[in-house]
């Protein structure tokens, strides 16, 4: 294993916030998974509107929940939470007025490991940099769909810069990346002040502490378990939160304020912005312009820095090392570091031109932000951030920025649930007793194939594969397509964001995507349908005829008995009466076909 030591660029950031999302999960008694929507206006209006609900000393405890954030969001919104699809954003626990928020330690390990292209490398912390002290906000982001999220957020203590640089910024990443990591206290332990645990079993400690499972509240500062969720069914009484699993780790949040990086991030952004066609002259257009003194200097010092010395157990994390043929890279040492930080990813030193210009490339660039979209996480850069300054101290981060990540998030869970059910629906489940061979094999649309091969069969019987069908349908809009968020926010800054966040993960043309398959789907189902219609149809006009048929043949007896004519004058009446229904079939059906041709002309 490749032994290097850590050397970041940038010194702690000036102001800096970490928000971990972890999905709950409701369960009954019996182990089971209710699904439920939330009428989430008729909450809030309870609490903070006019509409009756709690009792008054209840209420004024609940108040404290939502004070924190929602004079910040309800200025940028359309509507209350419930509006548009906002969800309801509240504290976990409520602080006094002026209250310091609770201080955590997250500790870094001696070392922390990843492997690049076969080689593995074991990165060493320097001791300075492994007991980050950070405060910690927690709250509770419920969506009318019915889902519901844990949100762990840290940052610097009030007054105090940042403990972290690029290499505990990634490695917090690592977390949302690589979901396993969160349940591993040798990677990464938290802990306040008593022993340290994985982030994992920290949240489920938590949430135990929150919940006591009572329906009535149990200690003097407002619970958002006690004083809303359980009073108002969200969490009904006899049910409780799932524990949290790795996989609950859904996504992560990083706010950063620091001018360094900022101006690095926007120098990335225009050093590599590939000029449009019309824009190019000349071969000159299309060539890169030199970097600019600053980022030389910087880089200049970085590497005067990290020379190893006499007193160097091991070489500086860059390139170097990695094998005879491998050369120092040329690009600044800021923006290999800042490419890093927006992917995540510890090799950064690797990195070439192409994917520097593929890892810096915001989705939003405004004034004094710019937005980088993950995967597993959005990073947001700034360098004069009124609202994150304001608002750390009570709600950890940005409440704009947490709300855009929140419902970006939820519709992708969304989607993604869609995209599911309307798989299952196409291929059939898995069996639980299914064999190795049978798993990864499927008929697509099999049940309605099987409806198409047997709809000329005598009596067909398959209403229940239709009607199935249809109740999958039905499934997949009354869970997903009517809770994708609409236009939650009021100001053109934040609408474009979260319309940028939507694009670059993709969340817009997958909902469009999976509407238009179901529309063609619903069209296949009416298509067999109406041929199962035409058959059946086709059966019955026949048995109507046989039975016509034999009741034709008795006629003749028939008259014979009842009016005593002889066996030749009741055929002849027999011949004449059809003769007669003969003709006036003839003549409906002419005077059908001359209406229709009026109503066309």
């Amino acid at each position: 294993m490749l032994t290097l030591r850590e050397c970041p660029v940038f010194q702690p950031f000036e102001r800096a916030s970490l928000a971990f999302a972890f999905q709950l999960r409701v369960l009954r008694p019996d182990g089971s998974e209710p699904r439920s929507a939330y009428r989430i206006s008729n909450i809030y209006n309870a609490v903070l509107g006019r509409s009756p609900g709690l009792e008054a000393d209840r209420r004024d405890r609940a108040k404290w929940l939502f004070g924190a954030s929602q004079s910040f969001l309800n200025d940028i919104t359309t509507g209350v939470p419930g509006t548009n699809g906002r969800p309801l954003l509240l504290a976990a626990e409520a602080l006094e007025t002026g209250a310091p928020p609770a201080m955590v330690t997250l500790q870094r390990p001696e070392s922390w490991d990843y492997e690049y292209e076969g080689t593995a490398v074991s990165l060493q912390v320097p001791p300075e940099r492994r007991e980050l002290r950070m405060a910690m906000q927690d709250h509770f982001c419920v969506f009318e769909s019915g889902r519901i999220f844990y949100l762990l957020v840290l940052s610097n203590l009030p007054g105090e810069r940042s403990p972290l640089d690029e290499y505990s910024t990634i490695q917090a990443e690592q977390l949302a990346i690589e979901p396993d990591y969160a349940a591993d206290s040798d990677f990464l332990s938290i802990g306040r002040s008593g022993p340290q645990f994985s982030v994992l079993e920290f949240v489920r400690n938590r949430l135990a502490e929150l919940d006591s499972g009572k329906e009535e509240p149990v200690s003097e500062c407002a619970n958002a378990i006690a004083d809303v969720l359980r009073p108002f069914g969200v969490l009904p009484p006899g049910r409780n939160f799932a524990t949290p699993r790795s996989e609950d780790l859904c996504n992560a949040m990083v706010q950063i304020e620091d001018e360094a990086l900022f101006d690095t991030a926007r120098h990335a952004f225009f050093h590599y912005r590939m000029p449009a066609p019309e824009d190019v002259q000349g071969p000159e257009d299309e060539v890169q312009k030199p970097h600019p003194q600053w980022v030389i200097d910087a880089d200049r010092a970085w590497a005067e820095a990290n020379v190893p010395g006499a007193d160097c157990h091991c070489d500086a994390h860059h390139t170097l090392g990695f094998g005879p043929d491998e050369e120092e890279s040329a690009i600044p040492r800021q923006l290999l570091a800042f490419a890093g930080l927006a992917q995540g990813v510890p090799d950064f030193p690797r990195q070439d031109d192409s994917e520097i210009h593929d890892s810096t490339r915001p989705v939003s660039v405004a004034p004094e932000n710019l937005f980088f979209v993950h995967p597993s996480f959005e990073l947001d850069v700034g360098k004069n951030w009124r609202t994150l300054r304001e608002a750390q101290a009570s709600v950890g981060g940005c409440p704009y920025a947490l709300l855009t990540w929140m419902i970006a998030v939820h519709d992708e869970l969304i989607v993604s649930d869609m995209e599911r059910m309307i798989e299952r629906m196409i291929f059939g489940p898995v069996d639980q007793d299914a064999q190795l061979a049978e798993i990864g094999r499927a008929t697509p649309l099999k049940n309605l194939a099987h409806v198409l091969d047997k709809v000329s069969t005598l009596i067909p019987s398959y209403t229940k594969i239709i009607d199935d069908n249809l109740a999958q349908r039905v499934d997949i809009f009354r869970w997903c397509s009517i809770h994708q968020s609409g236009n939650v926010f009021r100001y053109p800054t934040e609408r474009e964001l979260l319309g940028s966040i939507r694009e670059a993960r993709g969340t817009r043309q997958r909902f469009e995507d999976a509407h238009a398959l179901l529309d063609r789907y619903e069209n296949l189902v009416e298509d067999v349908s109406t041929l199962q219609a035409s058959y059946t149809s086709a059966r019955t006009n026949w048995l109507l005829a046989a039975i016509t048929f034999f009741g034709v043949l008795g006629l003749p007896g028939t008259l014979s008995g009842t009016f005593g004519l002889t066996n030749a004058d009741a055929l002849l009446a027999t011949v004449g009466i059809l003769a007669f229904t003969a003709a006036l079939f003839t003549f409906w059906l002419n005077a059908t076909q001359l209406r229709r041709s009026r109503k066309s002309s």
